[in-house]
This record gives structure tokens, C-alpha cells and sequence, in this order.
């Protein structure tokens, strides 16, 4: 996949096509899950889809200018998430001084198939079978 800049998901419009993408980026089967057989009451969710809803979370409280005990909660979770991949590849960076930015260089990386995630994902309000 090429990394590049994009125009979806913007952090300065909250129209509804934008709330529609970032919707689309985390279904809402895959935030809580229940495991099939297991009486306990313990939900799950896959690690994916609650860290894009989180951003969707962060977007939104941005947006709003009201931070929330959610918002903080996902940008830690986002936070730890980011530390336990630890990527380390080398990215180009450089400044842009008109406006005054500082970017990563597009590059190519390759990644794992997300797709696959959400074709996992079981409908909503049923257990998950393993």
C-alpha cells in the first residue's frame, strides 16, 4: 500500500458523508463481541475496529471541543496500541514552510489484509464461534 495523504476523513468538516466514512472504518459488530459458550458476560472486541472507532471518538470530541472521559480513555488506548506494535521503519520526513508543516515522505509499506478482519466479524448481536 502507498502511503499518501488523503481527503477522507477530515478532522474540519463533520458533515454527514464524513460521519459516514469514519462510520463505515468501524462497524458496530465488531466493537462488542460475545464468545460462543462462554456464560461469564465477558465482552470482547476486536483490536482493530475499537481502535478506528476510537479515532472516530477523538475526531468527534475534537470537533465538539468537549474532551470526555471516552475521548481521554481512547487516546490512551490508541497511545498503548502505538507503543506495543512499535513500528520501526524509517520514514523520509521534511518541512513544508508555506504553510509551516512538517510531513513524512509518501512511501510504500505493506500491510496486513484489514478486509479479512471485517469479513471475520460475526453479524451483529451473535456470539463468535471458535
Amino acid at each position: 500500500m502507498y502511503l499518501d495523504e488523503t481527503d477522507h476523513y477530515p478532522l474540519d468538516d463533520d458533515s454527514a458523508i464524513m460521519r459516514q466514512e469514519y462510520d463505515s472504518l468501524a462497524p458496530r459488530q465488531g466493537l462488542t463481541i460475545r464468545l460462543d459458550g462462554d456464560n461469564s458476560g465477558q465482552l470482547y472486541a476486536v483490536s482493530m475496529v475499537h481502535q478506528l472507532w476510537c479515532l472516530d471518538v477523538i475526531r468527534h470530541d475534537w470537533w465538539t471541543k468537549n474532551v470526555t472521559h471516552l475521548s481521554e480513555h481512547c487516546l490512551n488506548y490508541l497511545r498503548q496500541s502505538i507503543q506495543c506494535t512499535s513500528d520501526s521503519h524509517l520514514e523520509g520526513m521534511y518541512v513544508q514552510r508555506d504553510p509551516y508543516k512538517l510531513n513524512a515522505y509518501h512511501y510504500d509499506v505493506i500491510c496486513n489484509d484489514w478486509t479479512a478482519v471485517y469479513d471475520a466479524l460475526p453479524p451483529l448481536g451473535s456470539s463468535l464461534r471458535f
